[in-house]
């Protein structure tokens, strides 16, 4: 479905097209999507301002085997230093004063724009969690965040924390998916903010229908300006309110090996000859690598969910279970880690190699 951005404050034909005999039509939004890898991801404050600054392990000390009258030699371990950054997502939302007042409901078609704006800011973030091309993207270089694919132990097949679904078959068409594994908590992998901006806010109400909630897990702060007026085409000012929106974070990977990718999982023209659908064997692989499972999950698109729904469907392995996630839906259960749905993740990457 295309879709159309406006950048100045709402038009007179986006005005009427939400009335109907002087009355708010609900509104029903196609564009939504559900990204739940958040609700499993553990958060912490940067100990550097708007960074986190940490160490790893890169070699050990090695003792000598001494007999009588035998010295040894004097060693040491050495450590790498990692730093993370942290991105700011805003957005600013300016509504005509008599506008606002001259709709059917004042409270409500300001309610109803606010959820908008959440959704549309939650889905850019969670599309950066997984895509943000910090390094190489011409507009948004160095202010948005490093995305898992263009971290170098995520993106090529010889890392040892990325797996091949096509066993070195995979087909050359971009019809492929990921599925990741994650294991959230300190020392693994955080999800941080910077200092003295603890996430939250206010967020829209949770009281919505089937189409999941507005703000999931991934904090938005939402504050009125002072300024009361705003600027139209030809820099002309009129009576408005403003909103301010933002989002302050970034991810901080500190143990690789709690973050693990299965790629090359393809969502259309599967023939399991150079186009293949989820093997459970190498996800399998990845569950028992991991040197603990504690807070891990299993995070994949619709796509994917299905071919693994299948799997569940057709298994009398305790490998394959059903349960409930934190809205008490029906989600798969793997080797018991739960699958969060994250529409983010898309059906059209490239081929890893």
């Amino acid at each position: 479905m295309a879709t159309v951005s406006t950048t100045g404050g709402m038009t007179q034909i986006e005005l009427a097209s939400r009335t109907h005999n002087n009355a708010l039509l609900q509104i029903v939004n196609p564009l939504s999507v559900v990204n739940r890898a958040m609700l499993y991801m553990q958060w912490t404050e940067c100990n550097n301002g708007t960074t986190y600054k940490g160490t790893r392990v890169s070699t050990e000390p090695t003792g000598t085997w001494r007999d009588y009258d035998e010295g040894v030699s004097q060693g040491t371990g050495t450590t790498t230093p990692y730093e993370e950054p942290t991105s700011t997502l805003a957005h600013i939302f300016s509504i005509d004063k008599d506008r606002k007042d001259d709709a059917p409901d004042p409270e409500q078609y300001v309610s109803d724009e606010l959820e908008i704006e959440m959704r549309g800011l939650v889905k850019q973030s969670m599309s950066a969690f997984f895509y943000g091309d910090r390094d190489g993207d011409a507009s948004f270089a160095g202010k948005m965040p490093r995305g898992i694919i263009y971290r170098s132990d995520y993106n090529n097949l010889a890392s040892e924390y990325v797996y091949d679904n096509g066993g070195g078959s995979a087909s050359a068409t971009a019809n492929k998916t990921s599925l990741y594994v994650i294991s959230s908590g300190p020392k693994k992998i955080q999800m941080i903010f910077p200092r003295n901006y603890a996430m939250g806010g206010i967020e829209p109400s949770q009281n919505v229908d089937a189409q999941a909630s507005p703000v999931e897990g991934l904090g938005i702060k939402m504050m009125r300006l002072a300024k009361d007026t705003a600027e139209d085409a030809n820099g002309r000012e009129y009576p408005a309110d403003n909103l301010w929106f933002t989002q302050r974070w970034g991810m901080c990977i500190h143990d690789p090996r709690y973050l693990r990718r299965m790629c090359n999982i393809s969502t259309t023209n599967i023939d399991e000859v150079d186009d293949f659908s989820f093997n459970e064997d190498y996800l399998i692989d990845i569950i028992t690598q991991m040197p603990d499972r504690n807070n891990a999950f299993v995070c994949g698109n619709r796509a994917v969910e299905a071919q693994i729904w299948k799997r569940v469907k057709d298994s009398s392995s305790r490998y394959f279970e059903r349960g409930e996630d934190a809205f008490g839906e029906p989600v798969p259960v793997i080797m018991g880690l739960p699958f969060a749905l994250c529409d983010s993740i898309t059906s059209d990457e490239a081929t890893v190699s």
